[in-house]
């Protein structure tokens, strides 16, 4: 093969560079959604890092991948929009239903 693709090891070197590239990136997004659930970091914000950066990153990464339909994530919205209507907080639990309804559209 390499008599008709001299180059064929270099693009399999590169093919494998990228694929663990690639590799590496989904683990680092699927630690940071983690960290960010934990932490209640569930609403965009501009000042920090949050869940919404990561699916947002993970959408044009994998646009099936499996953190993209994580239950955890609607209980999590539910909980902090209960929590919110609990306080008063009603623009935070709009937004927070807002979310789960763009993130887990009823079917």
């Amino acid at each position: 093969m390499s008599a008709l693709y001299p180059d064929s090891v270099q693009v399999f070197k590169t093919q494998q560079r990228m694929d663990e590239a690639r590799n590496n990136l989904l683990n680092e997004l699927d630690s940071r959604f983690n960290e960010h659930l934990s932490a209640g970091r569930l609403l965009p914000t501009h000042d920090r890092d949050d869940v919404a950066d990561v699916l947002l990153t993970l959408e044009q990464l994998d646009p099936k991948h499996s953190l993209l339909t994580d239950q955890r994530l609607a209980v999590a919205y539910t909980r902090q929009a209960t929590t919110a209507w609990t306080k008063g907080n009603i623009s935070r639990r709009t937004a927070m239903c807002k979310r789960v309804l763009q993130s887990f559209p009823v079917t």
